[in-house]
């Protein structure tokens, strides 16, 4: 059942004429927005689509999340159905206008105008709201706690701000409404909207159209795309709901994208929100948590050109600021990896044995560490297997974060070393003797192949 059938079923339990409900008013929002929708499509040709569809989503999200048995203890009552339902709407409404000021922004700073807005949108939506309070049908606190939900799904610390502290409906005060869990449940329901259908008449027209437009423009493009979208999954304590088990369907061309960025696009901003939005959660007596990706192959599907590819792993990477320590206790070898390395745009610390090592990953937390077999051990004895050691050493200590290692070894290494590394948890190995394009080839595909955990780093 959908939550706008939940708020229309309990006026009409109570028996309120429906010209004097809460579910009218928000037929009324409804309303204003499908009006403006298409002023959205103007300022925003080639965005994913931001209409009444996208708003149907997020109600659908917030309905598969069980939302009057997820929240046992309290249930969302008529005012904060109200409130969610109508800002499920109304949050994007700030992207309908564009102001004087944002031209004479836009020619000082180089950012486009509708870069602008489009970063602004939610605190216009709350402006909106407010200046349109009576064509909407609400009163001052209807329209306040409306317009504060609306802004809360984008940007807005919904802890620090005394704007989402939970307030008292004036009209009954048997009525609390809860705006910071309003806006969290908002939040992750419009993060959660990556669906291919935001962009399945279009995509292929991408490809001759929209090459001009900027790479984090066609990145969102394809990330709608490549996902079917959020499935819930509910554990139970004693026959309660407590936790929502979040696990996210994508459509893929074949399983090498499996590692693709675009599966961290899609899931780390999701998993941020939900990290950040935890104690609000908590707050309430459930928890939402993160599962496992799910995949369907779909070998019709199109494939990303490597040309664009290439163009969007470098602009990822270069966001990530990709940072990796080298070990190994011979000079020029390290150096030569540095100069490798920093031509790919990385950031290098150098280590020349396991004790510096540990020391700089102390303070440090890196995305990738260099390891070299032959160096001296946590003892500084030269040992033959000290690399070994560390990197058993630091799969120990930092477990919790999916760092990359590879093994360096010389000519005369034993190839055993080199499989017990592997076996071990080492991802690849280099030689020392191997020319700078074979070993930059193996360094720029352990990022690749490792691109959706390095992302979490």
């Amino acid at each position: 059942m959908s939550i706008i059938d939940d708020l229309e079923n309990i006026e009409n339990h109570e028996r309120i004429p429906l010209e004097d409900s809460l579910y009218f008013k928000f037929l009324i929002a409804k309303k204003h927005f499908l009006t403006l929708e298409s002023v959205i499509k103007i300022f925003f040709p080639f965005y994913t689509l931001h209409d009444h569809v996208h708003s149907e989503t997020i109600i659908n999200n917030l309905s598969a999340m069980e939302l009057p048995t997820l929240i046992t203890e309290t249930p969302l009552n008529k005012y904060e159905l109200f409130l969610l339902c109508s800002a499920a709407y109304l949050h994007d409404v700030g992207m309908i206008e564009e102001k004087d000021e944002d031209k004479k922004e836009s020619a000082e700073s180089g950012i486009s105008v509708t870069d602008i807005i489009r970063n602004r949108h939610h605190e216009r939506s709350y402006e909106h709201i407010k200046k349109f309070q009576f064509r909407l049908y609400l009163d001052e606190f209807e329209a306040r706690n409306l317009a504060i939900v609306s802004k809360g799904h984008r940007k807005e610390n919904l802890y620090k701000n005394p704007e989402y502290k939970p307030t008292i409906c004036p009209a009954d005060p048997s009525y609390a409404i809860r705006l910071d869990l309003l806006a969290a449940l908002l939040r992750i329901a419009d993060e959660l909207d990556v669906s291919y259908k935001r962009v399945e008449t279009q995509i292929k027209d991408i490809l001759e159209k929209y090459q001009t437009f900027d790479v984090i423009t066609q990145l969102h493009w394809f990330k709608h795309y490549y996902t079917i979208g959020p499935k819930f999954k509910f554990v139970k304590e004693k026959g309660i709901i407590k936790k929502a088990i979040l696990n996210i369907e994508f459509q893929i061309p074949n399983n090498n994208y499996k590692s693709s960025f675009i599966i961290p696009f899609v899931i780390s901003p999701i998993k941020k929100e939900i990290d950040f939005l935890q104690k609000i959660f908590y707050k309430y007596g459930f928890s939402l948590e993160f599962g496992e990706p799910e995949y369907r192959l779909d070998n019709e599907l199109l494939e990303i050109p490597k040309e664009l590819h290439d163009k969007m792993y470098k602009f990822l990477t270069n966001k990530m600021n990709i940072k990796v320590l080298i070990v190994d206790d011979e000079e020029m070898s390290r150096e030569d990896l540095a100069i490798i390395i920093k031509n790919l745009g990385f950031a290098v610390d150098l280590a020349k044995n396991s004790k510096e090592a540990i020391e700089r990953a102390g303070k440090q937390l890196y995305h990738l560490v260099l390891i070299d077999l032959r160096m001296p051990n946590l003892q500084n004895i030269l040992n033959d297997d000290a690399g070994i050691e560390l990197l058993n050493h630091m799969k120990d200590s930092y477990n919790n974060y999916p760092i990359v290692y590879i093994i360096i070894t010389a000519l005369s290494t034993s190839t055993d070393l080199v499989v017990n590394c592997l076996q071990q948890g080492a991802y690849d190995f280099i030689e020392k003797s191997w020319p700078q394009r074979k070993i930059k080839d193996k360094i720029q595909n352990a990022i690749k192949m490792n691109f959706h955990v390095l992302s979490e780093v």
